[in-house]
């Protein structure tokens, strides 16, 4: 049988109870409260944490056709759509992941002192998240900084030149 807090005190209340049943019944009861609660938030630290990683996951296929010289020149039949989102969304998008990302890893490092399970699942899918924030800077600023060292244009790719050449 199960009862809730506010039903024990007014069973006590009404002298139906004695005092020590009372507060074995109360702890009891908020147990169970806190156990309740515990599983909410962790659902929602494990939601919360699928849901920065699938961002993650997409920003890195941003940064890849983004960075993919065929797919500017639609040479994989790629959708005009989506090479307008890309080009208008994808810093922006990029930018709200960092700060998201950021907020999520202090809030977690601060729910770690009080709810250790659930900060440690934050804790970690940051950790994974940072990750991929790296792969993905890496994945955008890899050909630039190649281009630099062999004194190229900034955004250079070699089949950009050759489809022009070939015209």
């Amino acid at each position: 049988m199960k009862i809730s807090i506010n039903e024990i005190v007014y069973l006590y209340n009404q002298k139906a109870l004695t005092w020590k049943f009372y507060e074995n019944a109360l702890v009891l009861a908020q147990t169970r409260e806190i156990v309740k609660a515990s599983r909410s938030e962790i659902f929602s630290a494990l939601l919360l944490a699928f849901l920065l990683t699938l961002f993650g996951l997409l920003i890195i296929i941003g940064a890849t056709l983004k960075e993919t010289p065929s797919f500017w020149l639609n040479l994989g039949g790629y959708p005009e759509e989506l090479r307008a989102i890309l080009l208008v969304a994808f810093y922006p998008a990029y930018g709200i992941y960092f700060l998201w990302l950021t907020i999520v890893t202090l809030t977690a490092w601060r729910l770690l002192r009080v709810f250790k399970l659930t900060g440690t699942v934050l804790l970690l899918a940051s950790g994974v998240n940072w990750l991929l924030l790296a792969i993905s800077t890496t994945i955008v600023v890899w050909n630039n900084v190649e281009n630099l060292l062999q004194s190229l244009p900034f955004h250079y790719h070699a089949l950009l030149s050759w489809v022009i050449g070939a015209r």
